[in-house]
């Protein structure tokens, strides 16, 4: 990471930026949406972060070849992992 290629903080999540500076006061009170709109018209590449959960829950009835996840159950627990690949 650099001064602009990093995370920043949002106001209802996160994105990663590219960016030759630091892009926190452009970004400020930004959405996902709004922020990723303003990178794309400024050619900065930028992606949304995403949490386990929101990788889980996307992958879970769609497996890919690289992502997937596999539920263990033990004790009465349930225990949802990254699988091997």
């Amino acid at each position: 990471m650099t001064e602009g290629a990093r995370t920043y903080q949002l106001s209802d999540g996160w994105i990663f930026a590219q960016a030759d500076r630091d892009m926190s006061a452009d970004l400020d009170g930004m959405t996902q949406a709004e922020a990723l709109s303003a990178m794309a018209a400024q050619d900065i590449p930028a992606v949304p972060v995403q949490t386990c959960r929101q990788v889980a829950d996307r992958h879970r009835d769609e497996p890919t070849i690289t992502v997937h996840f596999e539920a263990r159950e033990s004790d009465g627990w349930v225990n949802e992992c990254f699988a091997p690949t």
